[in-house]
């Protein structure tokens, strides 16, 4: 945990000092030369812990946005020679857990706007290619708080603008992708491979890699059992801007007729896999230890792990991704019972994982047992893997060969393939 500003331990020095001088002259009040003397001390320990404060807060300066149901806090650390932004999490008073780091540099002013109460995009422009990009921070979800299901597939369907000013708008999820239609006239379609996820609320949609539109589940949503949200659920669309803009919400008009259709139809598999291959080439091409990646959400994990043994490597990658949920307060019992490398080497290569899992909230005593499958593709690096659970509509094995020979191991009963990883609970602000 760290301070929410780099300012604040010198603030508790300065208040100290304030203190310890005001009842140094209370007790001494007598002796002149007593008080005098604590007096120029505390001042000169006063300045000294101000000057250095200031020049802190000059180096690396914090952002903070306060939701507008005041239980969520938005806490960032902003470099001012480097332009890196880290986002912190598990803000508990004055303190914050360090959890991400933006994927570009930024300049000084940054765009703050909470979408929905659990919800805040920051949208900023980068020096190193000049273009706007966006980041969205979640705190909560639309489900049970277990599961993580897509927000692409969540909102399967078609959806109309409310409100006349919005007339004509419509999103619609097709066999070529997420179409933003605009005053019923002009078109903009999204490939799935072009979607961004963060968290579990919020959806980029992007053009060439950069951001366009931003996606959010409202506050009224909740996950159906079938991977559908339920009806009377809205969800916002907000334009990606530095400029002053408002979020538009939608209210679907057309339920998808089946789950296995749309599934069939949305996202081009293999494109996909080629985009998820190519990005874990060059995140380690630039940094081969990933000693300046930290593991995300729905995104590519750091596993700390130096040896060939790739079935160890998956079931360390599975529980590193376990970790970056903690935040939702569910404690997560996994007994990992097969593993099978589906293509690839040591060096590239796909496992699929089999486990029997249990979760459970610590506070309610609420428990649910589930039979899981996931397939992670790990690449090698220095000392490191660099891990990604393949999603549903990607081509995990993509630029890979199947093994010669299969390759399996049995785990059910090993407790070296077992684990548990606690929930955290956020405190309410």
């Amino acid at each position: 945990m760290e301070y929410i500003s780099d300012f604040l331990p010198y603030l508790v020095n300065i208040l100290a000092a304030v203190l310890l001088t005001a009842a140094a002259v209370l007790i001494w009040r007598e002796k002149k030369a007593v008080r005098v003397g604590a007096a120029v001390a505390g001042s000169v320990i006063i300045l000294a812990a101000g000057a250095a404060g200031i020049r802190e807060v000059r180096e690396r300066s914090a952002v903070w946005s306060l939701s507008p149901d005041y239980r969520h806090m938005l806490v960032l650390k902003y470099e001012e020679t480097s332009g890196r932004v880290t986002t912190y999490r598990d803000q508990i008073l004055w303190f914050a857990r360090r959890s991400d780091q933006f994927p570009y540099t930024s300049g000084k002013d940054m765009k703050v706007q909470w979408l929905a109460d659990d919800a805040c995009a920051v949208t900023y422009q980068s020096p190193d290619d000049g273009n706007v990009h966006e980041y969205v921070m979640t705190y909560g979800d639309r489900g049970d708080g277990i599961t993580t299901p897509y927000v692409y597939n969540l909102i399967t369907g078609s959806w109309t603008g409310e409100g006349k000013n919005i007339a004509g708008w419509s999103i619609k999820t097709t066999a070529d992708g997420l179409v933003v239609r605009s005053d019923g006239r002009v078109e903009e379609t999204y490939a799935f491979e072009d979607c961004v996820q963060f968290g579990t609320l919020a959806l980029a949609l992007c053009r060439e890699g950069l951001p366009q539109w931003t996606i959010v589940l409202d506050e009224n949503c909740v996950a159906g059992e079938d991977d559908f949200l339920e009806d009377g659920g809205t969800i916002s669309l907000c334009k990606v801007s530095m400029e002053k803009t408002a979020p538009m919400h939608f209210t679907r008009t057309e339920a998808p007729e089946s789950f296995e259709s749309d599934r069939g139809a949305a996202p081009d598999v293999a494109a996909s896999g080629k985009t998820m291959a190519k990005e874990m080439r060059e995140i380690l091409k630039k940094d081969p230890a990933l000693a300046d990646f930290r593991s995300s959400q729905l995104g590519y994990l750091k596993v700390a792990y130096g040896q060939d043994d790739i079935f160890q490597a998956a079931r360390l990658a599975l529980e590193e991704n376990d970790r970056q949920y903690t935040v939702n307060g569910i404690d997560v019992t996994r007994n990992i019972t097969h593993m099978e490398l589906l293509a690839g080497d040591k060096y590239d290569c796909l496992v699929q994982i089999d486990s029997t899992d249990v979760y459970s909230d610590p506070y309610s005593k609420d428990a649910e047992e589930l039979e899981m499958t996931a397939s992670y593709r790990l690449m090698r690096g220095e000392g490191v893997y660099l891990a990604y659970q393949v999603p549903y509509g990607t081509d995990g094995s993509s630029g890979l060969d199947a093994p010669a020979v299969k390759k399996e191991l049995d785990t059910e009963g090993d407790p070296g393939y077992s684990y548990f990883v606690p929930g955290e609970r956020q405190e309410e602000q």
